[in-house]
């Protein structure tokens, strides 16, 4: 096999740069358009919210992030790719930006932009199925998990645990690599990067936790600071709304899930909630309080990114 040479690997990096900018100047223009198109409708709930409770369930979630961005720096050390948490967390926020554009995988393009090894690609987008899946899992878990804390409190523990046993044991696996291995091995120059579970078990069993406490508390809080919910009563919309997102990820075709998420929340909520008194009113204004939230969610991911981007490039200069 003929070895790059420093020019085309100047020529790779330059277009690879370029790409980058691309993706990141359309999903930029994809989630302007969502919040102008959500303007009006925003504006309506405004005056109402609690604002100190819902900057600390903004602040909680964008911990959360950072927790998922660590644990995609640790499901990337599976494929031998050890990366800096620095240039690690500067793919994963600003990468987020590349959700609003239709089609999924367009983040998987503009993580590749970032490493310069052969078989990058492949790896990264092993990486995102695998982050997707745990993040899926984590979310249907917690839903299910709520659900059943109204009907039985044991089940609902025992399900709990079992979840985030799945939770550590999916991370560690090797199970995208083994169902995509048949794909490229007739292939002798493009063979799959091989997984070795090079994790931290404490970081990852760490993330398994924290990540339940921020996910519930940052949900509880929205809907605690816009309709004043106690904990028993936002249960159920924090569960609506774990599974409307599991759907939003899953249609590939919808940037970002918009539409999907809410129109799966109403259905949800007014399918299975026992609470006759709630309107459709009330669901509706629940749902554009999270794409409010979501849309803050986005700038912060843009804010971590840019900070982590500077830091990186001062590390890099030194």
């Amino acid at each position: 096999m003929i070895s790059s040479t420093p020019k085309t690997q100047r020529d790779n990096k330059f277009y690879k740069n370029i790409l980058r900018s691309i993706l990141f100047f359309v999903g930029f223009v994809f989630f302007i358009i969502l919040v102008y198109r959500s303007w009006n409708e925003i504006q309506s709930v405004l005056q109402t919210l609690n604002w100190p409770l819902f900057i600390l369930s903004i602040w909680i979630a964008l911990l959360d992030a950072i927790l998922i961005s660590l644990l995609f720096q640790q499901i990337l050390k599976k494929y031998d790719f050890n990366i800096d948490y620095p240039r690690v967390g500067q793919m994963f926020f600003y990468g987020q930006i590349a959700k609003y554009i239709p089609g999924r995988l367009w983040s998987v393009f503009y993580h590749a932009t970032f490493l310069q090894r052969p078989g990058a690609t492949k790896v990264i987008l092993f990486a995102n199925l695998d982050l997707m899946a745990v993040s899926v899992l984590r979310s249907f878990i917690i839903s299910v998990t709520l659900i059943l804390c109204q009907w039985n409190i044991l089940v609902a523990l025992t399900i709990t645990i079992l979840g985030i046993i799945t939770f550590w044991l999916l991370t560690r696996s090797c199970w995208i690599s083994y169902i995509f291995q048949a794909l490229f091995q007739r292939n002798e120059t493009n063979k799959t990067a091989l997984c070795q579970s090079k994790i931290d078990n404490f970081i990852v069993h760490l993330i398994g936790i924290l990540n339940w406490v921020t996910f519930l508390l940052a949900h509880f809080l929205v809907m605690h600071s816009a309709f004043g919910f106690s904990l028993l009563e936002s249960t159920q919309y924090i569960a609506y709304f774990g599974i409307s997102w599991v759907i939003g990820v899953l249609s590939f075709f919808f940037p970002a899930g918009i539409g999907v998420r809410e129109i799966t929340f109403i259905f949800l909520a007014q399918t299975f909630n026992q609470d006759q008194s709630v309107t459709l009113e009330l669901l509706t204004a629940i749902a554009i309080i999270y794409r409010f939230w979501e849309i803050l969610l986005g700038f912060g991911n843009v804010s971590i990114g840019f900070a982590l981007s500077k830091f990186y490039q001062k590390e890099q200069a030194q």
